[in-house]
């Protein structure tokens, strides 16, 4: 049976995001904890993404001092 849904790695879903971006987060009980966890080890190689969410649940870690410079969340 082929499963409808292509699943990929977090880091490859992830290399779509590029410096200069604005990306939306979608927030409340669907905060994609994990999936911003990996962003954030993504770090070193972004600069000034602009994170866009309403209200984010859990741990978001790309909020953390030592991002900075490559996340402004908004």
């Amino acid at each position: 049976m082929i499963h409808p849904y292509n699943y990929v790695p977090a880091k490859e879903a992830l290399s779509i995001i590029q410096s200069g971006q604005r990306v939306f987060i979608h927030g409340g009980v669907c905060t994609p904890v994990y999936l911003l966890q990996e962003l954030a080890k993504e770090s070193n190689r972004l600069k000034d993404v602009e994170l866009v969410s309403i209200t984010l649940r859990g741990d978001s870690e790309v909020d953390k001092p030592e991002y900075q410079y490559a996340f402004d969340i908004n």
